[in-house]
């Protein structure tokens, strides 16, 4: 229990000390959490090293409805390589949250494969896949408790894991402003905080842990200008710290800073490659006026001007 780490006032006092060497930016200072093996068989195990670099790739990823014969998401291909980051982009409908659910396995594809580290991602324990996963929903779910449980993942944590995360996600310096620090209580749902508070925290527990899979699906949808810039920030550093993310999000000042950038319309690939190239092609012009936009607006792109990154070897 959180009340094993002392009382708020003294985790407040030895806060800024123990996130010292955290923002000072240095990896290695930075405890790494255990990644399991997958429950798969030895071939689409790590190497005799031990070491475990996550790659992530959609092997023609297909879902559909029982009983339908129509497809949401339709023969879905992609690789990343550890470190790299995705934008999935798109109008609405395009089957952008249907491809998330099958990234982080809590939906099934009806046909093609979803690849972390060589494993299918139904063939992890739960338990590991959760640890070695971080994952920032668009419509966050807080737990009645306090702060520190919640980033902790409502378990049990050393005071510098929970801190790091906080750091790395921007937040530390909101949540040292609430009434007991860490220790303050969110109320149900984290009926207490702001939207931009529990977005904040959501994204603390994304990414407590080190996990080396990250999925974040509208991340700054509540954030001012700030917090947004704290966001881009922790993407700089889990690319340092050869973290692969994937992402979901209409503001080009947050999609501008991924490495590639996969643009679906009507449940398929439409482009998928580096940013810049992709989204040349389907960025469309500035909105009347001369205002700036807040949004990336997707212009129709013909088939030929598809480009797709071939998939890593299975």
């Amino acid at each position: 229990m959180l009340g094993h780490h002392g009382s708020g006032a003294r985790a407040g006092r030895n806060a800024d000390r123990r996130l010292e060497a955290v923002r000072s930016g240095e990896a290695s200072l930075l405890p790494a959490t255990d990644i399991p093996a997958p429950a798969a068989p030895p071939s689409a195990r790590a190497s005799a090293t031990g070491t475990r670099r996550a790659p992530l790739g959609g092997a023609r990823v297909t879902y559909g409805f029982p009983n339908t014969t129509t497809a949401i998401v339709k023969g879905v291909q992609f690789a990343l390589n550890p470190g790299e980051s995705l934008a999935v982009i798109g109008p609405s409908a395009a089957g952008k949250s249907t491809l998330i659910k099958m990234l982080i396995g809590t939906l099934a594809p009806s046909a093609g494969a979803v690849r972390l580290d060589g494993a299918d991602v139904h063939h992890w324990m739960r338990e590991d896949f959760g640890r070695y996963v971080g994952y920032l929903p668009q419509a966050v779910e807080l737990f009645e408790g306090t702060v520190f449980r919640n980033i902790a993942r409502m378990g049990e944590a050393h005071p510098e894991q929970v801190f790091a995360a906080a750091q790395l996600a921007g937040c530390h310096e909101m949540i040292m402003r609430l009434p007991l620090g860490y220790e303050t209580e969110i109320g149900e749902n984290g009926q207490f905080l702001s939207g931009g508070q529990r977005q904040l925290i959501g994204l603390a527990r994304a990414l407590f842990g080190n996990p080396k899979f990250v999925v974040l699906d509208e991340p700054n949808s509540n954030l001012d200008g700030e917090s947004e810039k704290n966001l881009i920030g922790a993407l700089e550093k889990l690319k340092a710290l050869g973290t692969t993310v994937v992402l979901v999000s209409h503001r080009p000042g947050l999609v501008q800073h991924v490495d590639l950038v996969l643009m679906m319309r009507d449940g398929a690939v439409e482009m998928f490659g580096p940013r810049t190239d992709v989204l040349n092609r389907v960025i469309a012009p500035s909105v009347p006026n001369n205002r700036p936009s807040t949004e990336v607006r997707v212009a129709k792109v013909t088939a030929p001007a598809r480009r797709e990154r071939s998939l890593a070897a299975s």
